[in-house]
C-alpha cells in the first residue's frame, strides 16, 4: 500500500475520530478495509474486477467504497499537506550559476499531461484530444524536486490546458497553491502569461525564443 503499519493505523485513526468517514453497526466492511481497498488499488492502479478478488467483495461494494474513501482523502489533504517556504529562493536555483538570479522567484513548473480515460460511448467526442484519443487532460504542477505538489483531474481531452489553469485558479470549491506576489511558477507557451504564472518570451515578429526562454524549457523537461 506504499504506507508502513503505524502511518496505517494513524490514518485509520484521523479519519474515524475527525468524522471524515462515518461508520454504522450495519456495514459489511471495516473502516481499515476500505482504507486498505482504496490504497492497494491507487498504489498499484489495479481495477475493481481485481480488487474484488482480493478482497472478496462484489465490484459494487469495491466501487462504492473506493469513491467514498478517495473523497474522504480529498477532504483530507487541505489539512494534512504541507507545501514548503515558496517565499524563500530555492536552494537549487540559489546555488545554480546558471538559473541564479534569473529564476530566483519561480517556485516551481505546471503542464498538463493526457491520460487515456474510459468513458461512455456517448461522451467519447468530448474526452477525445487532437490526437484522436480519448483521455483526460490532467493538470500537474512540481516543484523543483520533481514533487507533485498539485494534481487537477477530471478535464476532457478536448479541453485547452489554459482553461483547465484557470478552473484550478478561480474554482472555490479547488484546492491549489497560488504563488505568493512576485513569485511565479513556469508554464509553457499554451498557457496565458499572467500574474503567478510566467510563460516562455517570443522576441520580435519572428517568434525567436530568448536564451532565458530555453532555460525555461529545461526546467519544465527536467526540473532543475
Amino acid at each position: 500500500m506504499r504506507m508502513n503499519v503505524p502511518t496505517f493505523i494513524q490514518l485509520c485513526h484521523i479519519l474515524r475520530e475527525d468524522g471524515y468517514i462515518t461508520e454504522c453497526s450495519c456495514d459489511k466492511v471495516t473502516l481499515e478495509e476500505r482504507v486498505a481497498i482504496a490504497l492497494y488499488g491507487v498504489s498499484h492502479n489495479l481495477t475493481h474486477r481485481v480488487l474484488g478478488e482480493r478482497f472478496q467483495h462484489s465490484i459494487e461494494i469495491i466501487h462504492q467504497h473506493m469513491c467514498r474513501l478517495c473523497q474522504s482523502l480529498v477532504q483530507l489533504a487541505s489539512i494534512a499537506f504541507r507545501h514548503r517556504n515558496t517565499g524563500a529562493t530555492y536552494p537549487r536555483i540559489r546555488n545554480s550559476r546558471r538559473f541564479y538570479p534569473w529564476f530566483k522567484d519561480c517556485i516551481g513548473t505546471i503542464d498538463g499531461t493526457h491520460v487515456l480515460a474510459s468513458v461512455p460511448r456517448e461522451k467519447h467526442d468530448v474526452f477525445r484530444n487532437r490526437k484522436g484519443t480519448v483521455s483526460q487532460n490532467v493538470l500537474v504542477a512540481c516543484d523543483h524536486d520533481m514533487r507533485f505538489v498539485y494534481v487537477r483531474t477530471g478535464w476532457e481531452g478536448s479541453a485547452h490546458d489554459s482553461r483547465v489553469l484557470l478552473d484550478a485558479i478561480s474554482n472555490p470549491d479547488v484546492i491549489f497553491l497560488i504563488p505568493p506576489v512576485e513569485k511565479y511558477h513556469a508554464v509553457d507557451a499554451v498557457y496565458r502569461h499572467m500574474s503567478g504564472f510566467m510563460t516562455p518570451f517570443k522576441s520580435g515578429p519572428g517568434g525567436r525564443l530568448h536564451k532565458k526562454d530555453y532555460l525555461i524549457a529545461d526546467i519544465l523537461r527536467f526540473g532543475i
